[in-house]
């Protein structure tokens, strides 16, 4: 589930949008061709580009954690616009739902923001004597296309250098009790290094091979995780009771036929426990790739664009991207009352149908900074009310529902969360709920079967465990939205923010219809110095979105 650095390309994920705009060139030298604009946004790179306080777990694997919010649909600049993370033209979008932006100032839209907290949580420096013994096998693309160079790289730095350097960087996260092997690969796999116990390992000698290593030849990915995949059968190495892992440093530029046969060798080694890590060097993964490895049981993918992304991905993530936490996660709403709407934050979130449950292949721990704040995992469910209807007679929304999450840990037993949660209309009603709640007991980590109870303002939501640490304070908006804490307050301020930018760069790109035209009125901010006919500057967005976001840190 967990992304460890997001994908900017349109074909990664369905929530992404794709803008080409067109503008007259402004260089003083009298060309003034078109000049093609491409932009790109999504909901996972916002959501990885912020922290969120969701708790910090200090003795258990997995523990899934809730906060929820309540916010006023009449402030919604985007509530006639399709955030089913479907991208539908704005031509498919008729002018009267367009021109029906007002609505009873009783309708409220219901979020659940939800979180799977880890005692692995934190960055690679916490993780390293934490997380389980390793055997991994890296696979070293050196095909010709890796002598190119990163597009967003200002010191042009190849591909090639910029992998061997992060490989370097890897091996000082290895611990003695693990074991590593190293394949390369172009037309041809060879072995560079056995799988081999780190302690036993010579460093020295190995830098120097890797050293070595220059990119040329045509690029065979198969032949390279049958190479890899041998290392593990073929090795005398413990496999049974570690983490196994091949970790792929390639730009894939491979053949269909090759990138089929690669992506049924990831699926057959799960079934055995040997996991794959993808990393997509300077080049977007497809959206098969991306579908595939995020769906297979313990494996993983992300792209890296330049050296400074690599080696974060290297020093702060590789214990988290190596150690799985959770597998088969299932994830269900129950209630007669509401359903999962659209969900927000990774490609399997994104996938929720309408009153389906959700399905995870597997979680990762999250990255924390000095403060406790995580980084990546965060998910945003907007939730259905059944019994509203546009705000007319709707009933008090302090109905219970319940969430529950079942998975395998990583012996294999089935687990089980159930925790009870609730809307509220007021933050009057939600502080004295809060205050009456008593502290859910812990889950029970031996059974096969475990569950909990507590409501959502609980001082315990944070987590089951009563050794985790989290500060909700609740945060009530001027239009009557209600937010459990900051956290899920910024996530919905994300999913609102995205689907403007969507909407700005459809805008900008389209032809002058009605459809377009009615749309651009109704997101037009309202302030003085912004003509009616003009949108506002694509720049000062961001800015706007720092403001709303920060506003309550310091009160």
């Amino acid at each position: 589930h967990r992304m460890v650095l997001p994908s900017s390309s349109s074909s990664s994920s369905s929530s992404y949008t794709t803008s080409t705009a067109v503008y007259e060139a402004e260089d003083g030298d009298g060309d003034d061709s078109p000049v093609e604009v491409v932009a790109d946004v999504s909901f996972e790179s916002a959501f990885y580009a912020h922290y969120f306080d969701v708790g910090v777990e200090r003795d258990q694997v997995f523990v899934p954690t809730y906060r929820v919010a309540s916010t006023s649909t009449t402030s919604n600049i985007t509530n006639n616009y399709n955030n089913n993370n479907n991208n539908k033209t704005v031509a498919s979008t008729s002018s009267s739902s367009l021109s029906s932006s007002s609505s009873s100032p009783s309708q409220k839209q219901h979020w659940v923001h939800v979180n799977f907290n880890s005692r692995y949580d934190g960055t690679s420096a916490h993780m390293r004597n934490e997380r389980p013994n390793l055997n991994i096998v890296i696979a070293l693309d050196i095909s010709g296309s890796m002598s190119m160079y990163f597009s967003l790289e200002q010191d042009r730095k190849t591909k090639m250098y910029v992998a061997q350097a992060s490989l370097l960087d890897l091996i000082r996260q290895l611990k003695p009790e693990d074991s590593f092997g190293l394949v390369v690969f172009n037309q041809h796999a060879t072995v560079l290094q056995p799988l081999t116990k780190w302690k036993n390992t010579d460093e020295i000698d190995l830098v120097k091979r890797i050293g070595k290593l220059r990119a040329e030849g045509g690029t065979s990915i198969s032949e390279a995780i049958n190479a890899s995949t041998n290392l593990f059968t073929s090795s005398d190495v413990d496999v049974s009771n570690v983490s196994n892992r091949i970790m792929f440093l390639t730009d894939m530029e491979v053949s269909d036929a090759d990138g089929r046969s690669f992506l049924g060798s990831i699926t057959a080694n799960s079934t055995n426990n040997m996991w794959t890590t993808v990393v997509g060097v300077g080049l977007d993964l497809t959206g098969n790739i991306i579908k595939t490895v995020s769906q297979t049981s313990g494996c993983n993918y992300c792209n890296v664009r330049n050296r400074a992304t690599f080696a974060q991905l290297m020093d702060d993530e590789f214990a988290s991207t190596v150690t799985p936490i959770a597998f088969n996660i299932k994830m269900s709403l129950e209630s007669s009352r509401y359903r999962f709407e659209a969900g927000y934050g990774s490609p399997e979130v994104a996938e929720v149908r309408a009153g389906h449950d959700l399905a995870i292949s597997t979680e990762f721990p999250s990255l924390q900074d000095a403060q406790g704040q995580t980084r990546a995992g965060v998910m945003l469910f907007k939730v259905a009310d059944s019994r509203s209807r546009n705000g007319i007679g709707a009933p008090p929304a302090h109905e219970p529902f319940t969430m529950r999450v079942t998975w395998d840990d990583l012996s294999g037993i089935s687990r089980t969360h159930v925790q009870t949660l609730s809307f509220f209309d007021s933050k009057e009603t939600m502080v004295a709920h809060q205050a009456s709640t008593p502290v859910a007991p812990s889950s029970s980590s031996t059974s096969s079967s475990s569950s909990s109870s507590a409501s959502s303002l609980s001082s315990s939501s944070s987590s089951s465990s009563s050794s985790s640490s989290s500060t909700d304070v609740i945060l009530e908006d001027e239009d009557g939205s209600l937010f459990q804490n900051g956290a899920v307050r910024k996530a919905v301020l994300l999913v609102k923010y995205v689907e403007f930018l969507k909407k700005y760069l459809t805008i900008r790109s389209a032809d002058n219809t009605v459809q377009t035209m009615t749309l651009g009125s109704h997101i037009r901010l309202p302030h003085p110095s912004h003509h009616p006919r003009h949108l506002p500057p694509l720049p000062l967005l961001p800015l706007l979105l720092h403001y709303r976001l920060h506003r309550h840190r310091h009160r």
